[in-house]
Protein backbone atom coordinates (compact mmCIF):
# COMPACT_ATOMS: atom_id res chain seq x y z
CA UNK A 1 0.00 0.00 0.00
CA UNK A 2 1.27 3.10 -1.04
CA UNK A 3 0.03 6.16 1.41
CA UNK A 4 0.61 10.15 1.69
CA UNK A 5 0.99 11.78 4.96
CA UNK A 6 -0.50 15.21 4.66
CA UNK A 7 0.66 17.10 7.71
CA UNK A 8 3.79 16.86 9.38
CA UNK A 9 3.09 17.07 13.23
CA UNK A 10 2.63 14.51 16.31
CA UNK A 11 -0.42 12.70 14.60
CA UNK A 12 0.94 11.92 11.06
CA UNK A 13 4.29 11.62 12.20
CA UNK A 14 3.52 8.90 14.86
CA UNK A 15 0.92 7.47 12.10
CA UNK A 16 3.27 7.62 9.13
CA UNK A 17 6.14 5.40 11.73
CA UNK A 18 3.47 3.24 12.72
CA UNK A 19 2.14 2.30 9.46
CA UNK A 20 5.83 2.49 7.54
CA UNK A 21 6.15 -1.17 9.31
CA UNK A 22 3.75 -2.44 6.62
CA UNK A 23 3.05 0.08 3.78
CA UNK A 24 5.19 2.85 1.91
CA UNK A 25 4.91 5.94 3.22
CA UNK A 26 5.59 9.46 2.49
CA UNK A 27 5.94 11.94 4.04
CA UNK A 28 4.43 15.93 2.35
CA UNK A 29 6.41 18.37 4.02
CA UNK A 30 6.66 22.41 3.10
CA UNK A 31 9.27 23.31 1.01
CA UNK A 32 10.95 25.76 3.06
CA UNK A 33 11.45 23.03 5.54
CA UNK A 34 12.92 20.23 3.15
CA UNK A 35 16.34 20.73 3.80
CA UNK A 36 15.90 20.52 7.60
CA UNK A 37 13.78 17.43 7.41
CA UNK A 38 15.86 15.42 5.19
CA UNK A 39 17.38 13.92 7.75
CA UNK A 40 14.64 12.36 9.20
CA UNK A 41 12.76 13.02 13.14
CA UNK A 42 13.65 12.15 16.62
CA UNK A 43 10.63 10.26 17.89
CA UNK A 44 10.19 10.05 21.27
CA UNK A 45 7.68 7.28 22.31
CA UNK A 46 5.66 5.66 24.81
CA UNK A 47 4.08 2.33 23.86
CA UNK A 48 1.05 1.94 26.06
CA UNK A 49 0.28 -1.45 23.83
CA UNK A 50 3.41 -2.88 25.16
CA UNK A 51 3.00 -1.81 28.77
CA UNK A 52 6.33 0.83 28.25
CA UNK A 53 6.44 3.50 30.93
CA UNK A 54 9.08 5.52 29.81
CA UNK A 55 9.63 7.12 26.38
CA UNK A 56 12.35 5.59 23.54
CA UNK A 57 13.72 7.57 21.35
CA UNK A 58 13.05 6.38 17.60
CA UNK A 59 15.06 7.54 14.02
CA UNK A 60 12.19 8.41 11.97
CA UNK A 61 13.21 8.90 8.41
CA UNK A 62 10.61 8.59 5.51
CA UNK A 63 10.65 9.67 1.82
CA UNK A 64 9.70 13.13 1.71
CA UNK A 65 7.99 15.27 -0.86
CA UNK A 66 7.16 19.21 -1.07
CA UNK A 67 4.06 18.24 -3.56
CA UNK A 68 2.10 15.03 -5.22
CA UNK A 69 3.44 14.84 -8.45
CA UNK A 70 2.59 10.78 -8.18
CA UNK A 71 -0.99 8.71 -7.18
CA UNK A 72 -1.11 6.95 -4.12
CA UNK A 73 -3.24 4.37 -2.49
CA UNK A 74 -4.64 6.73 0.59
CA UNK A 75 -3.58 9.93 1.83
CA UNK A 76 -4.17 10.64 5.59
CA UNK A 77 -4.92 14.35 6.17
CA UNK A 78 -3.75 15.33 9.20
CA UNK A 79 -3.25 18.86 9.52
CA UNK A 80 -4.71 20.81 12.38
CA UNK A 81 -8.37 22.30 11.90
CA UNK A 82 -7.10 25.87 10.75
CA UNK A 83 -5.36 24.18 8.17
CA UNK A 84 -8.07 21.74 6.75
CA UNK A 85 -9.67 23.99 4.35
CA UNK A 86 -6.58 24.73 2.44
CA UNK A 87 -5.20 21.28 2.67
CA UNK A 88 -8.65 20.18 1.27
CA UNK A 89 -8.57 22.59 -1.24
CA UNK A 90 -5.35 21.27 -2.40
CA UNK A 91 -6.40 18.13 -2.85
CA UNK A 92 -9.47 18.72 -4.59
CA UNK A 93 -7.27 21.13 -7.10
CA UNK A 94 -4.81 18.62 -8.25
CA UNK A 95 -7.30 15.80 -8.85
CA UNK A 96 -6.15 13.12 -6.58
CA UNK A 97 -7.78 10.02 -6.94
CA UNK A 98 -6.84 8.60 -3.90
CA UNK A 99 -8.91 7.51 -0.84
CA UNK A 100 -8.73 10.43 1.77
CA UNK A 101 -8.93 9.79 5.03
CA UNK A 102 -9.04 12.80 7.70
CA UNK A 103 -8.00 12.44 11.06
CA UNK A 104 -8.89 14.45 12.86
CA UNK A 105 -10.86 16.13 16.60
CA UNK A 106 -12.72 18.52 14.53
CA UNK A 107 -16.48 19.42 16.01
CA UNK A 108 -17.82 20.59 12.65
CA UNK A 109 -16.34 18.38 10.65
CA UNK A 110 -18.84 18.12 7.53
CA UNK A 111 -19.35 21.83 6.97
CA UNK A 112 -15.15 21.81 6.50
CA UNK A 113 -15.52 19.37 3.72
CA UNK A 114 -15.53 21.29 0.47
CA UNK A 115 -18.84 20.46 -1.60
CA UNK A 116 -17.02 19.90 -4.95
CA UNK A 117 -15.03 17.26 -2.99
CA UNK A 118 -16.35 13.64 -4.19
CA UNK A 119 -17.79 12.86 -0.41
CA UNK A 120 -17.19 8.97 -1.25
CA UNK A 121 -13.35 9.78 -1.80
CA UNK A 122 -13.07 10.93 1.95
CA UNK A 123 -13.42 8.99 4.66
CA UNK A 124 -12.98 10.44 8.74
CA UNK A 125 -11.49 8.96 11.65
CA UNK A 126 -10.47 10.06 15.11
CA UNK A 127 -6.75 9.46 16.07
CA UNK A 128 -7.51 7.79 19.15
CA UNK A 129 -4.62 5.98 19.66
CA UNK A 130 -2.00 8.37 19.70
CA UNK A 131 -1.68 11.69 21.77
CA UNK A 132 0.80 13.89 22.05
CA UNK A 133 3.23 16.71 21.39
CA UNK A 134 6.04 18.46 19.51
CA UNK A 135 8.80 19.61 22.12
CA UNK A 136 10.48 22.49 22.53
CA UNK A 137 13.94 21.24 20.64
CA UNK A 138 11.95 19.98 17.90
CA UNK A 139 11.09 16.15 18.83
CA UNK A 140 8.12 14.66 19.14
CA UNK A 141 6.90 12.84 21.80
CA UNK A 142 4.15 11.09 21.74
CA UNK A 143 2.07 7.82 23.58
CA UNK A 144 0.80 5.18 21.74
CA UNK A 145 -2.33 4.18 23.48
CA UNK A 146 -4.11 0.57 23.39
CA UNK A 147 -7.10 2.26 22.57
CA UNK A 148 -8.19 1.62 18.99
CA UNK A 149 -8.46 4.22 16.04
CA UNK A 150 -12.39 5.50 15.46
CA UNK A 151 -13.24 5.27 11.82
CA UNK A 152 -16.74 6.39 10.59
CA UNK A 153 -18.50 2.97 9.35
CA UNK A 154 -18.79 3.95 5.91
CA UNK A 155 -18.49 1.73 2.42
CA UNK A 156 -14.40 2.01 2.26
CA UNK A 157 -14.19 1.06 6.29
CA UNK A 158 -13.44 -3.06 5.13
CA UNK A 159 -10.32 -1.38 3.05
CA UNK A 160 -8.89 0.55 5.47
CA UNK A 161 -9.24 -1.88 8.51
CA UNK A 162 -6.74 -4.00 7.33
CA UNK A 163 -4.39 -1.23 6.76
CA UNK A 164 -3.92 -0.65 10.26
CA UNK A 165 -4.51 -3.58 11.85
CA UNK A 166 -1.06 -4.88 9.99
CA UNK A 167 0.50 -2.04 11.41
CA UNK A 168 -0.30 -2.96 15.14
CA UNK A 169 -3.20 -0.40 15.41
CA UNK A 170 -6.54 -0.86 16.88
CA UNK A 171 -9.60 0.24 14.67
CA UNK A 172 -13.16 0.80 15.85
CA UNK A 173 -16.42 1.38 13.75
CA UNK A 174 -17.65 3.97 14.96
CA UNK A 175 -21.08 5.00 12.71
CA UNK A 176 -22.13 8.55 12.54
CA UNK A 177 -18.39 9.60 14.14
CA UNK A 178 -19.04 13.23 13.12
CA UNK A 179 -21.60 13.38 15.74
CA UNK A 180 -19.38 11.52 17.89
CA UNK A 181 -16.86 14.25 17.85
CA UNK A 182 -19.05 16.96 18.28
CA UNK A 183 -19.92 15.22 21.94
CA UNK A 184 -16.15 15.01 22.44
CA UNK A 185 -15.15 18.14 21.58
CA UNK A 186 -17.77 19.40 24.05
CA UNK A 187 -16.79 17.80 27.04
CA UNK A 188 -12.88 18.59 25.99
CA UNK A 189 -14.37 22.11 25.61
CA UNK A 190 -16.15 22.22 28.95
CA UNK A 191 -13.83 20.02 30.87
CA UNK A 192 -10.83 22.91 30.38
CA UNK A 193 -13.07 26.07 30.87
CA UNK A 194 -14.31 24.33 33.92
CA UNK A 195 -10.98 24.04 35.42
CA UNK A 196 -9.09 27.21 33.71
CA UNK A 197 -12.14 28.90 35.45
CA UNK A 198 -11.46 26.95 38.83
CA UNK A 199 -7.66 27.16 38.64
CA UNK A 200 -6.58 23.79 39.06
CA UNK A 201 -8.45 20.15 38.68
CA UNK A 202 -8.14 19.67 42.44
CA UNK A 203 -9.60 23.51 42.97
CA UNK A 204 -12.66 22.25 40.76
CA UNK A 205 -13.05 18.69 42.71
CA UNK A 206 -13.38 21.03 46.07
CA UNK A 207 -15.85 23.70 44.50
CA UNK A 208 -19.94 22.55 44.45
CA UNK A 209 -20.77 25.40 42.73
CA UNK A 210 -18.30 25.06 40.04
CA UNK A 211 -19.06 21.55 39.44
CA UNK A 212 -22.78 22.27 38.90
CA UNK A 213 -21.75 24.99 36.89
CA UNK A 214 -20.23 22.66 34.75
CA UNK A 215 -22.89 19.86 34.57
CA UNK A 216 -25.28 22.43 33.54
CA UNK A 217 -22.69 23.45 30.40
CA UNK A 218 -22.66 19.82 29.73
CA UNK A 219 -26.60 20.03 29.34
CA UNK A 220 -26.92 22.75 27.44
CA UNK A 221 -23.97 21.57 24.84
CA UNK A 222 -25.60 18.51 24.44
CA UNK A 223 -28.77 19.84 23.14
CA UNK A 224 -27.00 22.03 21.09
CA UNK A 225 -25.33 18.78 19.87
Amino acid sequence: MNILVYGAGTIGLTYAWLLSNQHQVTVLVREHKLSTLEQGFTLSIKDLRKDEQVYKEHHFQPPLVTSIAQDYDLILLTVNSLQLKQALNHLAAIKEKAHILILQNNWNINSRIPSYLDRKQVSLAFPSSVGGGRKSDGRIQAIIFKEATLLDDDSYISELSPIFTASGIGIDAMPDLASWMKVHCLQEAVMAGAVAEAGTFDALLKDKKAIRKMICAWREGLELC
